[in-house]
């Protein structure tokens, strides 16, 4: 007599790409519904709960294409169902708008023009991201393109990807030596004193209010960033041409708000000075935009992208009036 004929659930998932790298627990939660901690513990010890066909332990992080059995029948999966249904809609929904991001190819390089408000990487409760879309971007390769550097979330604009693993090693490289030049576009709350200079700054991690964020430090990582001012509105906002030196995490949210002018729409370094009271919803949103990169190449060759601005952004520029023809997107001649 077999587990069926017994009135035994059997659940048998394979794990996807956007959930590797989960804990086993956390991985059961997301998917099953009505169990505590406590319980997947008992299933993991008891083998009702089985990795690739093995006893598993709830520390263990899954990887993709790992098949995940589940032998009980008070385990419901309706709501992985559910889950699983939305998913595929929304995963469908973002390759599409993925592919139609791309603003350069070539047999090594795929630069895209990353959404406001997506990821780079999963992690707690993020199941939507870029790496998990990676698959998407493969075309006529073999291998799956691969991640070289961030942005934060709620930033838009140039990314890069490698498209095999020994050019994505070489731009890798460049990000770590400083040698790849970034321009960024930002509105801030009032502006600079100076229409133009550089912010030397240490940065590091800090606890603020019981949550932690990047801290202006004199024992902090070297933290240089160039700026320069391309138009004001009064005194009420500024829109800047950012080039960071160097590469921390938030650096330039952080030299921003040091400057007494937050980026616009960001709460978390700039409270409520980084809002303007009354404005429209679409500047409440964080607008800070990797405008441009330009990569050097052999031969003294490189690849200069750029990307159009987010849909809240270009409200922006619209109602501020700012012209963003004929504007370099590097100024060599700055300070």
């Amino acid at each position: 007599m077999d587990k069926k004929s017994l009135g035994i659930n059997m659940n048998k998932t394979l794990v996807r790409e956007m959930d590797a790298g989960l804990r086993l627990d956390k991985w059961i939660r997301n998917n099953f519904s009505n169990v505590t901690q406590s319980f997947i513990e008992k299933q993991l010890r008891t083998g009702k709960i089985k990795v690739n066909g093995e006893k598993a332990k709830a520390s263990l992080r899954v990887g993709k294409g790992d098949e995940i059995t589940v032998i009980d029948s008070s385990i419901s999966n309706k709501k992985k169902q559910v889950r699983e249904a939305k998913a595929r809609v929304l995963d469908r929904k973002l390759a599409f708008q993925i592919k139609n991001s791309i603003l350069y190819i070539d047999d090594n390089i795929i630069v895209i023009n990353k959404p406001t408000g997506l990821s780079v990487q999963g992690g707690t409760g993020l199941t939507q991201h870029i790496d998990g879309l990676l698959d998407e971007l493969t075309f006529n390769q073999l291998e799956r393109p691969r991640l070289v550097h961030r942005l934060d979330k709620d930033t838009s604009g140039v990314m890069v990807l490698g498209r095999n693993r020994q050019f994505s090693s070489f731009l890798s490289q460049l990000f770590r030596d400083h040698k790849i030049r970034k321009a960024y576009w930002a509105v801030v709350k009032s502006g600079p004193k100076t229409n133009w200079g550089t912010i030397d700054l240490g940065i590091k991690k800090g606890i603020v209010t019981n949550k932690e964020k990047m801290v202006p430090s004199a024992e902090g990582q070297k933290s240089v960033t160039r700026y320069r001012v391309i138009q004001r509105v009064g005194r009420d906002v500024s829109w800047l041409a950012l080039e960071p030196l160097t590469g921390r995490k938030h650096q330039l949210r952080v030299h921003c708000s040091n400057l007494d002018c937050p980026i616009l729409g960001d709460r978390k370094y700039g409270g409520k000075e980084a809002f303007i009271a009354g404005a429209d919803s679409y500047m409440k949103k964080l607008h800070l935009h990797a405008r441009a990169i330009k990569i050097p190449l052999e031969d003294r060759k490189f690849i200069e992208v750029q990307a159009p601005l987010p849909e809240h952004m270009e409200k922006t520029w619209k109602f501020f009036g700012f012209n963003k023809e004929k504007v370099a997107n590097f100024d060599d001649n700055s300070n």
